[in-house]
């Protein structure tokens, strides 16, 4: 049985260059596919990559704590519940 399943995850972040007012937005997943996977129940999950290729940003944005600038795409399941459509209170 699926624990945790994570479908076309994109993260964006928003972001100003100084003195230029332009808005960049930082991209974790491709816009083509984002990240999927799928971890079932009883079982240990390595997530493995490269410096600076958003293993961090994924286990952040699967506990709600990334920060107010960044956004989040597609749609992670936990124990059959979408954890981007929980507010902080749920989580």
């Amino acid at each position: 049985m699926t624990l945790l399943s994570i479908q076309d995850l994109r993260v964006r972040f928003r972001t100003r260059q100084p003195g230029r007012g332009i808005e960049q937005h930082l991209v974790v997943g491709s816009d083509a596919q984002g990240i999927s996977f799928n971890i079932a129940e009883h079982r240990s999950v390595a997530l493995v990559g490269e410096s600076g290729s958003g293993k961090t940003v994924t286990a952040m944005s699967l506990l709600g704590l990334l920060p107010d600038n960044a956004a989040c795409e597609g749609r992670i399941d936990f124990q059959g519940r979408d954890l981007l459509q929980l507010g902080r209170r749920e989580l």
